[in-house]
């Protein structure tokens, strides 16, 4: 038998390079069809924004409450909220679930998909709400609008007006919920998913280091301390 011959080192050395090329070749593949993918999400994820017609619609409730308060003296306190209102939901709206989302598509986060899921509901919870309209709220919402047409026709108008924006961003809110479910569901996420990055993102926070450390080291300390009284 002839003993197995050795490939030349010009065929090992092309053959490894040739093993090389085809494995870049496919990372890079990866890269652009992940690229693709997530550029398709944000414009997936833009489409469905809503911030803006939510801050119209509180940018336009401060109008309602003013007039309501020009016709009733007694709806300072609507017409304080209603300003408060623009300025603390506004802001939230991007920073409470806009960028939880934006994350969770960017990174298939299970963890950042529920936090979006546990604020937009909240959010939507607060639509609801302002869609009623109860008095002394700081919401041009059915009950006020109702309130405000036995006092003046058109103000009271105005105020249905802006009702029916209310009741539109609750609709739309639910409406998105669903289409983010239902893209949530395809990248692969999971509660379980979510317990288990929540665990690996807390163990590698230096804060919980830190006490967890002191924790421990005060323990020592302690038990020291009885063997020592013992």
């Amino acid at each position: 038998m002839k003993p197995t011959e050795e490939p030349p080192a010009y065929a090992q050395i092309a053959k490894e390079h040739a093993l090389a090329q085809a494995e870049l070749l496919k990372r890079q593949e990866e890269l652009e069809r992940k690229a693709a993918e997530l550029d398709r999400r944000e414009r997936e994820m833009q489409s469905l924004n809503q911030q803006r017609v939510h801050t119209v619609t509180l940018f336009l409730n401060m109008f309602g409450c003013l007039a309501w308060f020009y016709i009733d003296a007694t709806r300072g306190v609507d017409f304080g909220l209603s300003i408060l209102w623009f300025l603390l939901f506004t802001p939230c709206s991007f920073v409470c679930w806009y960028r939880p989302l934006y994350g969770a598509f960017r990174s298939d986060s299970s963890f950042r998909f529920f936090v979006f899921f546990f604020v937009y509901i909240c959010q939507f919870a607060v639509h609801v709400l302002q869609a009623a309209g109860f008095q002394r709220w700081g919401n041009c919402g059915w009950i006020s609008s109702l309130t405000g047409l036995n006092k003046s026709i058109p103000i009271g108008i105005m105020m249905i007006i802006i009702a029916a924006l209310f009741t539109a961003s609750a609709v739309f809110s639910l409406v998105m919920f669903k289409k983010v479910h239902g893209l949530y569901r395809t990248t692969g996420a999971s509660f379980k998913k979510a317990q288990q990055e929540f665990a690996t993102g807390m163990m590698s926070n230096k804060t919980v280091q830190t006490t967890a450390a002191n924790a421990a080291s005060t323990s020592a300390a302690q038990n020291a301390f009885k063997g020592n009284q013992i």
